[in-house]
C-alpha cells in the first residue's frame, strides 16, 4: 500500500512537471510571436516549439494559396524541388 502511494505521488508530479514544462514552453512561443507581423517568424517559431516538445527528423507546415498547397516552413529545409511542388 505505501509502494503504491509513493509510486501515484511521483505519477502525479511527474505529470506536473510536464504540464509545467508545457505551458512554459506555450509562454515562450506566445512571448516570441505576439509581437510578429509577418506570418513567417510565427511558422518558424511554431517549429522550433514542435522540436523542443518531441524529438523529430524534420518536419514541414504546408499552405494552401489559390488552392494550391505549398511548403510555408520547415525545418531542416527542404530541397528546392520539393519546395516548388503545388
Amino acid at each position: 500500500m505505501t509502494d503504491d502511494v509513493g509510486t501515484e505521488e511521483l505519477d502525479r508530479i511527474e505529470r506536473l512537471s510536464r504540464l509545467l514544462g508545457l505551458q512554459t514552453l506555450l509562454a515562450h512561443v506566445a512571448r516570441e510571436i505576439g509581437p510578429a507581423l509577418e506570418l513567417q517568424p510565427v511558422l518558424e517559431a511554431v517549429l522550433r516549439a514542435m522540436r523542443s516538445l518531441m524529438d523529430f527528423r524534420g518536419g514541414s507546415i504546408l499552405l494552401v494559396d489559390d488552392g494550391h498547397l505549398y511548403v510555408a516552413a520547415a525545418d531542416p529545409d527542404v530541397d528546392e524541388a520539393v519546395a516548388d511542388l503545388r
